[in-house]
């Protein structure tokens, strides 16, 4: 997570795993409570979300399940965020593929809404709440027809050096992202995978500078993996061949 490329990385791992979800997805946001924090006050407000978060989540599951005899909403997606104040907050992205999934969304957030401050939390960003993009003028909600578009969203968000400041900040709680690990494995990304990327690319550039003790290329160990390989090929349009220079690959991570 502290390599020079992480944020783009974490980046398109998220991106690449939303890539393959069918139907909808929306994207809501859980924010600390209001009110002005010293820095004692912050930190310790970021040491406990992560208990607090899951004391909270454990509530509404059991009220969702007594109340509504409702599952709660299937999480894709977390990504943590460190706001300008010093104060964590959390973007979910949940599958709204249907009607069931829809009210699932909305029935939980109803119980946040009711229970947040008796657990340390403040305003949740509902996805259907219609609001003005700042960029395009329009009026729009945060459900997403192609689950990629809230991943593009995401990695705007971790952008700015607010991910470097959570992954250093010794007062964070909250992983700094979690996939689904269903998801992962469907699109096979990955932060070692992202790395495998970059490498390619410069062997297929002939690029690539590590080299024996005797003078040739030393590549890496997937180079020798058959299945790796072909993977890594697949993604990005190289041939396979070090030095064709053969790249096609137009949403690669940086290199």
């Amino acid at each position: 997570m502290r390599r020079r490329h992480a944020v783009g990385d974490v980046a398109r791992v998220i991106r690449e795993s939303l890539r393959d979800v069918r139907g909808r997805v929306a994207l809501g946001t859980v924010t600390a409570p209001g009110g002005t924090f010293d820095s004692a006050e912050a930190s310790a407000w970021n040491l406990s979300a992560s208990r607090q978060w899951r004391l909270l989540r454990d509530r509404i599951k059991r009220e969702m399940s007594r109340k509504y005899e409702l599952r709660p909403p299937v999480v894709l997606v977390r990504v943590a965020q460190r706001q300008g104040r010093g104060l964590d907050h959390l973007h979910i992205v949940w599958w709204c593929v249907n009607a069931e999934h829809e009210e699932r969304i909305r029935r939980w957030v109803e119980l946040y809404r009711e229970h947040n401050e008796a657990y340390g939390f403040g305003f949740i960003d509902d996805p259907f709440r219609r609001r003005k993009s700042r960029r395009t003028g329009r009026v729009q909600d945060m459900v997403f027809g192609r689950a990629e578009v809230a991943g593009i969203y995401l990695g705007n968000y971790l952008g700015g050096g607010q991910l470097e400041r959570l992954v250093a900040a010794e007062d964070a709680s909250w992983r700094a992202y979690w996939v689904s690990p269903v998801l992962q494995q469907r699109s096979g990304w990955s932060m070692e995978r992202c790395l495998w990327i970059r490498q390619a690319f410069h062997i297929a550039r002939g690029t690539w500078s590590t080299l024996t003790w005797y003078g040739t290329p030393r590549y890496p160990c997937w180079c020798d993996d058959g299945e790796l390989r072909e993977w890594i090929c697949r993604a990005t349009g190289w041939d396979g061949v070090a030095g064709s220079g053969v790249w096609r690959a137009s949403r690669t991570t940086s290199v």
